[in-house]
Parts: C-alpha cells; sequence; structure tokens
C-alpha cells in the first residue's frame, strides 16, 4: 500500500439515507425513538459511528424529545438554493442587507420633559 493512501468515506446521498432510515423504520412511522437509535448503535456500530451518533442526538433530541424524525432532517440534507445564491454565506449576507435599520434607541425621561418645556407657551 503506499503511503499516501488515505481511506475515507464518501457520505451517503439522501436518497440511500431515507432508504436506510425506512428499513429501520419497519412501521414507516417517519421518525425512530431516542432508544431505537441507541439500541442500534450501541448493538451495531463501531466506536466511532457511536460517538458521531451521540453527538448528533445531543444536537438534535432534548431530554424531552424521544423521537428523531430523519425525514426532516434528510428534507434538509436535500435542500439547494435556487439562482445564484447557492453559497449559505451568499444568502445570510442578503438577508443582513435587506434587514431594516434598527430603530432609535428610546428617549430618556429629560429628554422627554426639556421637548415639552421648550414646546410649553410662555
Amino acid at each position: 500500500m503506499p503511503n499516501n493512501f488515505i481511506c475515507s468515506y464518501q457520505p451517503a446521498s439522501p436518497d440511500l439515507l431515507l432508504e436506510a432510515f425506512r428499513v429501520l423504520d419497519a412501521e414507516g412511522r417517519g421518525y425512530l425513538t431516542k432508544e431505537e437509535v441507541s439500541t442500534l448503535i450501541t448493538q451495531d456500530g463501531n466506536r466511532s459511528l457511536r460517538t458521531n451518533w451521540t453527538k448528533c442526538l445531543k444536537l438534535q433530541l432534548t431530554h424531552t424529545q424521544i423521537r428523531f424524525p430523519y425525514e426532516y432532517y434528510i428534507n434538509q440534507l436535500m435542500f439547494e438554493p435556487v439562482g445564484e445564491e447557492n453559497n449559505v454565506y451568499e444568502l445570510a449576507d442578503r438577508i443582513e442587507s435587506e434587514k431594516p435599520p434598527p430603530p432609535p434607541p428610546p428617549k430618556r425621561m429629560s429628554e422627554f420633559l426639556k421637548e415639552m418645556e421648550e414646546r410649553a407657551p410662555v
């Protein structure tokens, strides 16, 4: 094996991921429970997979959530912006530039009273 050989995994396509999740979701609910995912990871996953999925579950599931809606996350993977803004940074810059200017800071009571005095007839 040459010294410059690098072993890397290519990411699965969203379609392949959806197919895999549907196989795991035998009842066709559109989600896996936290317990199902944990069981799959601990029984069938290698150490790297367990580490990555544990991080993923911590980010996606709060302590009150018990479901992992895989179709929702795969839809996010499949989203492709239309037009020239296919870079998330360009899109963020455009959104920032379209925001209205911030409102002026609220007046202090002393400024309000001063204006009232100036407007009052002598």
